[in-house]
C-alpha cells in the first residue's frame, strides 16, 4: 500500500501509522523534489565593460546558466540624472529604452534571444545607443 496522503504543493508521499512504505513512492518522491528545484527562478547580476563596438556585427552578449526571462542594463552613470534600464523580455525582438543623455534619445535596439543568453545591439550604429560606449561599466540584473 501506498502513502494515504500527499502533500499540497509538490504531491510528496504523506505516511501514516498504517501505510506500508514503499521504494517506489520514495523514488518518486525524490524525482519531484529534483525537478522542482530544478525548475526555481534564479537571480543573476553582473557587469561589463563597454568596447565601444556597436551594430548587428558587434553585438553585446550577455550569458547565464539558465534561460533568462527578464534582463535589466543600465550603465554606471557619471549624469546628474541616472538613466533608466534598458528592460528585455524574453520573446522581445526590439526595445526602445528610455534613456537620454545629452539631450538625444536612444534609438531602439534589437534582440536575440539563444538558449542561456541574449544578445543586443543598436540599430543607429551608436556604442552609447547600444550600452556598449568603450570604458564605461555597465551592470545587468536578470531572472533565470
Amino acid at each position: 500500500m501506498s502513502a494515504s496522503n500527499v502533500t499540497p504543493n509538490l504531491g510528496l508521499s504523506q505516511f501514516s501509522a498504517s501505510d506500508d512504505f514503499e521504494m517506489d513512492d520514495f523514488n518518486r518522491d525524490n524525482g519531484l523534489i529534483d525537478a522542482a528545484v530544478a525548475a526555481k527562478a534564479e537571480i543573476a547580476v553582473g557587469s561589463y565593460v563597454g568596447t565601444g563596438e556597436s551594430g548587428s556585427a558587434h553585438p553585446v552578449t550577455l550569458t547565464f546558466s539558465k534561460p533568462p526571462k527578464l534582463v535589466f542594463v543600465n550603465e554606471d552613470a557619471h549624469l546628474p540624472v541616472m538613466a533608466q534600464p534598458a528592460v528585455l523580455i524574453r520573446g522581445m525582438t526590439h526595445s526602445n529604452p528610455a534613456r537620454s543623455t545629452g539631450g538625444t534619445s536612444a534609438t531602439a535596439i534589437t534582440i536575440s534571444w539563444d538558449n542561456n543568453s541574449v544578445s543586443f545591439y543598436a540599430q543607429s550604429g551608436s556604442p552609447e545607443d547600444q550600452l556598449n560606449k568603450n570604458g564605461v561599466t555597465y551592470f545587468y540584473a536578470a531572472i533565470c
